[in-house]
């Protein structure tokens, strides 16, 4: 039985290692953050995370409260390490906001390797 538990954890292992080999160390997190409050959101991610952001304008959308009119979506792809900071400045700014998170495969281009500086 202790042979086949060593067994079981060395093929886990080896599986972990053969992924992170193939997919890299990184992985990254796309997030899309409707909310009421979007400008608050914006600064909070600019200026707490130093992350760059993609703004979509909707027309409308519908929810809970009924049909929503003329607001802004932000889309931004985040290192898996920075999820944690990021919710938490979503919860302090709209504990309501609707947020997607999903797995990011690939991602060419943008500044993802380097935050924005409060110089630029």
């Amino acid at each position: 039985m202790e042979t086949a538990m060593y067994s079981i954890l060395a093929f886990l292992v080896a599986a972990k290692i053969t992924d992170l080999t193939i997919e890299g160390f990184e992985n990254f997190i796309g997030i899309m953050i409707v909310s009421k409050k979007y400008n608050q959101i914006k600064e909070g991610i600019t200026t707490k995370l130093g992350s760059g952001m993609t703004v979509f304008i909707e027309v409308h959308g519908y929810g809970n409260q009924g049909k929503t009119q003329n607001f802004e979506v932000i889309h931004t792809i985040i290192n898996r390490i920075e999820i944690g900071k990021i919710n938490k400045i979503i919860d302090q700014i709209d504990s309501d906001a609707f947020v997607i998170e999903y797995d990011v495969n690939h991602i060419k281009g943008g500044i993802l390797r380097r935050y924005l500086s409060k110089n630029k």
